[in-house]
């Protein structure tokens, strides 16, 4: 509906139109005249905006930063409150020793102790030329003490490292709690800290599934099909127990490392077997036994002689035999360290005593009697 007053702008716009048309025909040549075309067009101003970028657009994708080689971030290792800690003690129990490698060191061999398919290794040289001899894993002597509420074990070694006066390997007990030759359980400490007791570099380990030994426990029988050791039951004070095992270097003699660890992880078992081991670079729980690992090929021989000379692949490690904890050994219990042989009876050394003895009188005329003894043999 258009209203009065659009009317009126209309009408007059009409109007004007007329007028322009008749003075444009008044005013055009005769010859020219034609029709006239009056085109209106409509302007429309446009407010001046923004300049426009038209030209093309590369999409830049937002740098990425690479992932590092640990994808979560390094966290914060928890604080171990502990409440148990070994104490003082007097050393004792059963020990053993083994074979001592610095007698023939300078030759670049050890003097014994090696059998490699019984899982013994005397081997504290590095591989190949083997002219680098490692004191501080040449095992000499285990000892442990049976006890509660702490059990005690140590290793010693020949010497420290000639390189820092320490024992900066990693050293440990295996534990045979069924004496069937399989280690049930390894306690290990990475550099033990000196005089102190400590958790820390301190790991518990246990075979789950009963596999440590391969097919055939002590003997060689690679290739191994297992995982060794395959949980980790304490991992320096991280665990069910914060202070379920302990390790330190003697106070008085800085080759020996002594362990001490709660009863209830072997089961409070008051008959069991142990060994003593110590290696260069960490062990490798997962691999044991070594000799189901590794072949005889691959890993050497320290031994000049052998076809499998020199160490290769297992170098750096020494272990030793197993002894008896509670009970006295037949000999018969696989891996367990050879039985002293039985001493021959030594006659006693006492004057024996007489078969006979016989008292005689001899009378002679006018002469008082005198009994004289003889000792007849």
């Amino acid at each position: 509906m258009i209203n009065p007053f659009h009317k009126k702008i209309l009408s007059l716009l009409s109007v004007i139109l007329v007028l322009v048309i008749t003075a444009l025909a008044c005013s055009a040549p005769i010859g020219n005249r034609g029709v006239v075309t009056v085109v209106v067009t409509q302007v429309v101003t446009v407010t001046p905006q923004a300049t426009l970028d038209v030209s093309p657009t590369i999409e830049q994708a937002t740098p990425t930063q690479e992932p590092s080689a640990t994808t979560e971030p390094p966290t914060a290792t928890p604080t171990v409150t502990h409440v148990n800690r070994p104490g003082s003690f007097v050393s004792g129990g059963p020990y053993m020793w083994d074979s001592d490698s610095s007698v023939t060191a300078s030759q670049n061999r050890p003097q014994g102790g090696e059998y490699f398919d019984n899982n013994l290794y005397e081997r504290p040289f590095n591989a190949g030329a083997q002219d680098k001899y490692f004191p501080q894993i040449d095992i000499v002597k285990s000892s442990m003490l049976n006890g509660n509420p702490w059990v005690y074990g140590s290793v010693t070694l020949k010497s420290v490292s000639p390189d820092n006066g320490q024992l900066d390997a990693t050293y440990a007990l295996e534990l045979d709690i069924n004496r069937d030759g399989r280690g049930d359980y390894l306690i290990l400490v990475n550099k033990p800290a000196v005089n102190d007791w400590s958790t820390d570099g301190v790991q518990v380990w246990f075979d789950s599934n009963y596999d440590v030994g391969g097919n055939t426990p002590v003997r060689s029988d690679p290739p191994q099909r297992g995982n060794g050791y395959d949980q980790l039951l304490f991992d320096q004070g991280q665990g069910n127990d914060p202070d379920l095992a302990w390790a330190r270097v003697s106070a008085d003699k800085p080759n020996e490392v002594w362990f001490a660890f709660k009863p209830v992880l072997i089961k409070n078992a008051q008959q069991f077997m142990w060994g003593a081991w110590a290696q260069t670079g960490g062990m490798h729980p997962d691999w044991l036994d070594y000799n189901d690992h590794f072949n005889h090929n691959q890993a050497g021989s320290p031994l000049p002689g052998v076809s499998q000379y020199p160490l290769k692949d297992l170098a750096e490690v020494d272990n030793s035999c197993r002894w008896a904890v509670g009970f006295s050994a037949t000999g018969s219990e696989p891996g367990i360290c050879p039985l002293p042989p039985t001493p021959t009876p030594v006659p006693p050394t006492a004057t024996p005593k007489p078969l006979i003895q016989l008292t005689l009188i001899i009378v002679y005329p006018l002469v008082t009697p005198t009994p004289t003894t003889y000792i007849i043999y």
